[in-house]
């Protein structure tokens, strides 16, 4: 290689590494900035992930001991979904907004607003505001089949008291409003209705006639 085609060819090299160093500098200073133009953000979603739960056995411990082991137990889940893996959300959080119960005309009326943040499926990603990328499952709620009679429990980080979030073998209708947020942006909200006649059953078409979970694709 002549003298000329080597100074050429180190230049272009020393060149494209000034590029993308300087690239890597701009993303990094301005990341927040792009990501919220609508086509560079990221954009999350919610939905119900399936309305029959899926059925597990627990154990059950008080005061550190064992008090009864496989013990049936059928959990719902609420799917929180980022549609741009390549621009991971931050921080994100799946928060009630909103709780119902029915009035004496049995028409549901608000009776709760907020902000309550729900828990992450099996402690996913060890994190209670992870960064999320593809997709999170969130407990929505359980139904268990306990020895003295089946519970209905929701599934918050932090309980509020003005917020019902469990039930012994009883009737139970409500209706809850979630939504998915995140530093930068939120997903759409979410109203889903749980009725349950305070009944339990080993399977999932059976116990789908107990527990009935509908959800609206989307709400104001």
């Amino acid at each position: 290689m002549t003298p000329d085609c080597q100074f050429w060819w180190d230049w272009w090299v020393k060149a494209l590494a000034a590029a993308g160093t300087l690239g890597a500098v701009v993303v990094a200073l301005f990341r927040d900035w792009i990501r919220g133009w609508s086509f560079l953000a990221p954009q999350l979603s919610i939905g119900l992930k399936n309305s029959k739960g899926e059925f597990t056995e627990r154990q059950i411990t008080e005061g550190g001991e064992i008090t009864a082991q496989h013990i049936g137990s059928r959990w719902y889940h609420i799917e929180v979904k980022n549609q741009r893996r390549w621009s991971p959300a931050s921080g994100v959080r799946l928060c009630l907004l909103r709780f119902e119960e029915p009035n004496a005309a049995d028409q549901f009326e608000t009776t709760w607003t907020g902000e309550m943040p729900f828990q992450w499926r099996d402690g996913q990603l060890g994190a209670l505001m992870p960064d999320l990328s593809r997709q999170i499952d969130s407990d929505l709620c359980s139904v268990t089949n306990m020895p003295d009679g089946p519970i209905l429990e929701l599934h918050p980080i932090i309980r509020r008291f003005s917020v019902p979030t469990k039930w012994r073998h009883c009737r139970v209708k409500c209706a809850l409003t979630f939504q998915a947020v995140s530093l930068l942006v939120d997903s759409n909200r979410l109203r889903i209705e749980i009725a349950w006649d305070g009944q339990w059953a080993d399977g999932k078409d059976e116990m789908a006639r107990h527990l009935v979970i509908t959800a609206s694709p989307q709400v104001a």
